[in-house]
């Protein structure tokens, strides 16, 4: 599924624009990346591949996905 999909999915799920969803996401993706970090979190994020400051939702989402099917083979 492409993430155009996932967020006209969620968009006709929650009676909003697609355009509403990737806002509301990328706010949610950089509050978690830049407020409240402790030592563990900040290990984490480091994994998460970004071209800019703050991953994209895209790239936040893909690498999730990829982690999901990484641990799903175990």
């Amino acid at each position: 599924m492409s993430m155009k999909e996932i967020y006209e999915k969620v968009a006709r799920k929650n009676g909003v624009s697609t355009k509403e969803v990737k806002e509301e996401i990328e706010k949610a993706v950089n509050t978690a990346y830049t407020e409240g970090k402790d030592d563990m979190t900040e290990i984490l994020w480091q994994y998460v591949p970004k071209k800019g400051e703050v991953p994209t939702s895209e790239e936040l989402i893909a690498y999730l996905t990829k982690q999901l099917h990484c641990s799903r083979d175990f």
